[in-house]
């Protein structure tokens, strides 16, 4: 969603095609779980269910059929709608926690943050891969010890570990630059 506002000139165009590819993700990872649970009540185990369609729609995301399997998406979004849809109370704390590590990582590698402009800020966010990455990994540890249903929480894990692997080489290039500075 973010390559968008990079490669739209128009700002309003930008932001209103980030916002409805950012609804469609999040929508597309919520609808596979709510899916997941309808097939639950025809008899199927609902955990196993649950981790099978977390799994599958971070796996189209980032390498759909219609693109040859290229091209994708990181899955964050997708990840998000997941979450939303176990336990949604839980977003807040999940999305707490990665915007946290993305401006601590921030700090940590260039030793300032622009808070004053808030297209600066939206850029942190857009391009501190290793913030995200870390955010994202931390993020569990909340998700773990404040979900009620101890079940919820390895789709979570699942989708998670395909978000972070579809990360890896962005996360590599950006320390490889950080350590050449």
């Amino acid at each position: 969603a973010y390559r968008l506002i990079r490669a739209e000139k128009s700002e309003k165009l930008a932001i209103g095609g980030l916002g409805l590819t950012l609804v469609g993700d999040v929508g597309k990872g919520a609808l596979a779980i709510f899916m997941a649970r309808w097939l639950g009540v025809l008899g199927y185990n609902p955990a196993t269910a649950l981790i099978i369609a977390s799994l599958f729609v971070i796996l189209g995301h980032s390498y759909p059929f219609c693109f040859k399997f290229k091209e994708g998406g990181r899955g964050i979004a997708t990840l998000m709608g997941v979450l939303l849809a176990l336990n949604e109370p839980l977003l807040p704390i999940w999305g707490g926690t990665v915007l946290l590590s993305i401006f601590v990582a921030q700090y940590l590698m260039t030793g300032k943050i622009n808070w004053k402009s808030g297209s600066k800020l939206f850029s942190v966010i857009g391009d501190q891969v290793v913030g995200r990455v870390a955010g994202i990994a931390i993020a569990l540890v909340p998700l773990y010890f404040f979900d009620p249903d101890p079940k919820l929480f390895f789709p979570v894990l699942a989708a998670t570990i395909l978000v972070l692997v579809r990360h890896i080489q962005r996360v590599k290039g950006h320390i490889r630059e950080w350590a050449n500075r």
